[in-house]
């Protein structure tokens, strides 16, 4: 190995950006395989028969603020929110699973309606 690889290699700023990806990595992979987790079995239900779901309950870990409660709505609909709760209607399926692998998100199923 040449003598300016094995400096480049060992260099700070190398090894804090393989750290960063790695961790980035690690975090990305984590969200898609806890996501199946999130949602209702019910609502797993519901995606495999319809394109758009009706009507969804986000439930949050907290109380969302206006900042969660827009960001919500590139998926969805907001009809309302209840607690830590925020409701959200015509949701395509994708959308639906695309929400799940949000981290600050604690569940999805279904709203009653």
């Amino acid at each position: 190995m040449p003598a300016m690889l094995k400096s480049l290699i060992r260099h700070r700023t190398f090894l804090s950006l393989v750290t960063l990806v790695v961790l980035w990595g690690g975090f990305t992979a984590f969200q898609q395989v806890i996501a199946p987790s999130r949602l209702d079995p019910a609502l797993r239900q519901a995606m495999t028969k319809e394109e758009t779901i009706g009507r969804i309950a986000v439930d949050l870990s907290f109380t969302p603020e206006d900042f969660h409660i827009n960001y919500l709505q590139q998926y969805g609909v907001v009809a309302g929110v209840s607690g830590k709760t925020i409701f959200l209607v015509q949701v395509p399926r994708n959308e639906v699973r695309q929400l799940s692998e949000l981290y600050w998100i604690k569940s999805i199923r279904l709203a009653d309606q």
